[in-house]
């Protein structure tokens, strides 16, 4: 497994929606360009990544950390769910 996540590593590219919310938008288009075949406009994927990125981060400072410290319970046992399944 550790040589999976090594490789992964040193060929994946980053993620085009990380390298936009950190400011490389330059890079992440290029990357959006190596992704999608030759000739494929990537502006219009590019700005759909900025806009969800807007409107993730209106949420955050709407939400906060309240929905993690007092879940409603529906949202509880899918944290349930996913802590476990990571333990496990």
């Amino acid at each position: 497994p550790i040589v999976m996540i090594i490789l992964s590593c040193t060929i994946m590219p980053e993620s085009p929606r990380w390298l936009a919310a950190n400011g490389n938008l330059q890079e992440a288009r290029e990357i959006l360009k190596r992704i999608y075949p030759d000739g494929f406009d990537v502006e219009p994927i590019l700005q759909d990544i900025h806009e969800s990125i807007e409107r993730d981060t209106a949420a955050e400072k709407v939400l906060g950390w309240s929905v993690i410290f007092r879940p409603s319970p529906a949202f509880g046992r899918m944290l349930m769910v996913g802590v476990g399944t990571a333990v496990s």
